[in-house]
């Protein structure tokens, strides 16, 4: 887009599309050109209930209104009455204005200050008058040339596109440039030890930001050539003193370069006193080429924030300095200090310092909004908004590929990491292996000659993702952003309507032979994610056939799938309806005949669901109690445990008090007081040998009488299935007391409580009596 300095009188024009046009409405729907049929997005916008991304009930948080799925994107026109952009200028002019700025006089504080408030009443007379005007200088010239589009599908197509890159976005891309320990390497390789320097990275690290400010400190032009051509179209595309960058990002010549092809490459460079950068993204094995290889390293994204923000303070083409670096610095901390959401965003920069620049490119410019609109919107609610539409625009980058060879392993292995997040590489190959078999065979039905075993390496489908390695040397993967996971999964689902039948397939397959818990909770939860849009298709298609099995692994993971689907309610990620019908679903499966479905429910009841919904809970469990069957034994001794260890402490203990009174309830009431009284205490400040209910007892004397204490302890002493492991906890407790001051009047008081039961008070004195001399042994 074409900037002068000073105020403009006018808008500035959109830049031209970089993606084709929608197709005509009555030509037949197809697959998008680069994207395989599998994962063609879909014909039609998914239907949904009313008011599904509305916010929900005033229990839960406000709810992140998400995008519209659409059937292609469509081309960006500028509005109407704005003026056409000029062509950009040749390599020689550029050369000269970059001469001319580097040797401009430097500006004071005091103008600076000056100019900042210019342009800053400037700025919102204009964003007042058209909206429009804002929204594109920062959405387009600030991101696409530094860091919005400095890696990913669009960074690429726009890199395969061979031109000079303007004046105007080399400006914008200096001026809000952060330097990176990788800039200075690259500078000196270009400048002092030769003309060609591959700089490999990770996409959307900043590595096209750097190459463009590492030749405009150079040669002064930016030439973009063409990286899909191979060698000898980069080497027909050198201009003579010119900069070039090629995105091989995709390209295999780089890492097939020979010797001789290298000299070549150089001797060619040097014959036009060029320069060139190479983006590659992964090391090569020849030491001829790792002599010239620069691994990149990322900016500080919290510095990218300071950058941006002070940027976008000033008319383009202004210089950022120290003034407007504190003016941001103020900008930012007042933002921070007034949204928990912005200070959430901010503190993930400074904890995780691999974040995407990109990332940190979103925050400034929704920071700088917010001030440029009057604070005048919901900030928290900006900050949701602006935020869900980055990671969706992220995952449906992630998801689509440039050309047919890798699908559709490319996106198994995209999906595998969202759904395998933070878990071992080995289950992530695994799964992806499964997923991409089961997209294949939509993909080809007929004749599948299948995919090359050694088509790509595994880095390659793993380029999206950090390798770490943990305890034992296993490697672990990791997205860049926790969130982009769950994105990743609601793109593919809306977007991809032939891939939703694998989909499924895929999880619940990996959910009925998990491995390990860890694992199926991962798997339960991607299904959640699903269901949050389609809960019939989940419910018919998943939760009602595990309903009528009878393994228990598949009752655990529907479990775990309807608690996070009433997680996703609570943070606003899923609608109201939805939380109604798990609730009428586990409702009518607690009083259900069929084992299965009252196995979910209550597993169900001892998760997550029982503090959203605590009545209901206890009332579902106390079903399961009632039933003379012995299948749930366990089961409801466990629920109630979870529910006592998710807080919900008086509850539980007054309805296993209740229990004690009802002759089919006893023995269950006494299991469950065993699996209780073993529970240690968990703050801090508490030593590890002191029991939860004993400290409970002691220092919160309403939450459970004496006299029903001791009554607990006296059914548990006597019931058959409990006596054994009750006498020895008790036996723990009068150690424990002991040992701890606090808690030894409150134990006298039970043992004498215990003593008016007449079948435990013979047994009582001879225990009491061998708690006398274990404590004189440990003491002398």
């Amino acid at each position: 887009m074409s900037k002068e300095n000073g105020p403009p009188p006018e808008p500035p024009p959109a830049e031209p599309p970089t993606q084709p046009p929608e197709p005509d409405a009555t030509a037949s729907p197809s697959a998008t050109p680069g994207t395989p049929a599998a994962l063609a997005p879909a014909e039609q916008p998914v239907p949904r209930l009313p008011g599904l991304r509305s916010a929900p009930s005033p229990a839960g948080p406000p709810a992140i209104n998400r995008p519209p799925v659409l059937k292609a994107a469509r081309a960006e026109q500028p509005p109407p009455g704005m003026p056409p952009q000029r062509q950009s200028p040749s390599g020689k002019e550029q050369k000269e204005r970059g001469q001319k700025r580097r040797e401009a006089p430097r500006t004071s504080t005091e103008e600076e200050e000056s100019l900042h408030d210019r342009a800053v009443e400037d700025i919102a007379r204009r964003m007042r008058a058209n909206k429009w005007y804002g929204r594109d200088w920062v959405g387009r010239d600030v991101y696409n040339i530094s860091y919005f589009a400095s890696g990913g599908v669009s960074a690429r197509r726009e890199a395969h596109v061979s031109g000079s890159l303007g004046a105007d976005k080399i400006d914008d891309c200096v001026r809000v440039h952060v330097p990176s320990d990788s800039d200075e390497r690259v500078r000196l390789l270009l400048t002092g030890h030769g003309r060609l320097v591959f700089l490999n990275g990770r996409e959307r690290t900043g590595r096209r930001s750097s190459a463009v400010v590492a030749l405009h400190h150079g040669p002064g032009t930016v030439n973009v050539v063409d990286g899909a051509g191979g060698l000898t179209a980069v080497i027909e595309g050198l201009i003579q003193d010119g900069g070039h960058l090629v995105d091989a990002t995709d390209a295999q010549w780089p890492y097939d370069l020979s010797e001789a092809q290298l000299a070549h490459l150089v001797k060619r460079l040097e014959e036009k006193q060029a320069f060139l950068v190479v983006l590659v993204r992964q090391q090569s094995a020849e030491h001829w080429v790792r002599d010239c290889l620069v691994q990149h390293v990322p900016p500080d994204p919290v510095t990218v924030v300071r950058h941006h923000v002070a940027a976008l303070l000033f008319e383009p083409g202004t210089r950022v300095a120290e003034a407007s670096l504190a003016l941001a610095d103020r900008l930012i901390s007042e933002t921070l200090e007034g949204s928990a959401e912005a200070a959430a965003w901010h503190r993930e920069l400074v904890d995780d310092r691999t974040v995407a620049p990109s990332t940190a490119a979103r925050l400034a410019q929704t920071i700088c909004d917010w001030h440029q609109l009057g604070k005048t919107e919901d900030l928290d609610r900006l900050i949701l908004q602006r935020r869900a539409a980055h990671l969706i625009e992220q995952a449906r980058k992630l998801l689509a590929v440039p050309n047919e060879a890798g699908s559709p392993v490319h996106q198994a292995y995209v999906l595998a990491t969202a759904v395998l997040d933070r878990m071992p590489m080995t289950h992530v190959v695994a799964a992806a292996r499964r997923l991409a078999d089961l997209l294949l065979k939509v993909e080809r039905p007929v004749g599948n000659a299948g995919r090359r075993v050694f088509a790509e390496p595994l880095p390659h489908r793993l380029q999206h993702v950090k390798l770490v390695t943990g305890s034992e040397s296993k490697v672990y993967v990791h997205m860049p952003e926790p969130r982009l996971a769950r994105e990743l999964l609601w793109v593919a689902w809306t977007d991809y309507d032939h891939a939703r039948a694998p989909l499924i397939k895929w999880l619940v397959e990996l959910c009925e032979n998990p491995g390990s818990e860890v694992v199926q909770v991962r798997y339960a939860q991607s299904l959640a994610v699903i269901a949050a849009d389609d809960f019939d298709v989940i419910r018919e298609q998943v939760i009602e056939p595990w309903g009528k099995s009878e393994n228990p692994d598949v009752h655990r993971a529907a479990a775990w799938l309807l608690e996070a689907l009433v997680i996703s309610w609570q943070e606003g990620r899923a609608h109201e309806n939805r939380v109604k019908q798990v609730r009428a679903l586990l409702r009518r499966w607690a009083r259900s005949t069929e084992l299965g479905k009252q196995a979910v429910a209550i597993r169900s009841y001892g998760t997550h669901i029982a503090t959203a919904f605590p009545e209901e809970a206890i009332r579902g469990v106390r079903i399961g109690a009632a039933d003379p069957r012995q299948n749930f034994a366990s089961l409801v001794e466990r629920a109630l445990t979870e529910m006592y260890l998710q807080g919900l402490h008086g509850k539980v203990l007054e309805e296993i008090t209740n229990w004690t009174v009802l002759a089919p309830m006893r023995r269950r009431a006494a299991r469950t007081w065993v699996r209780l009284a073993r529970l240690r205490a968990t703050p801090a400040e508490r030593t590890s040998a002191v029991f939860d209910i004993q400290w409970r007892q002691a220092h919160e004397p309403g939450l459970l009488d004496a006299e029903m204490l001791a009554l607990l302890w006296a059914m548990a002493c006597t019931e058959r299935d409990s006596l054994k492991v009750a006498w020895q906890l008790l036996s723990r407790w009068e150690l424990s007391s002991r040992r701890n001051a606090d808690l030894r009047p409150g134990f006298e008081d039970l043992l004498k409580r215990l003593a008016e039961f007449e079948p435990l008070r013979g047994r009582l004195g001879v225990y009491r009596q061998m708690w006398t001399r274990r404590w004189r042994k440990e003491t002398t």
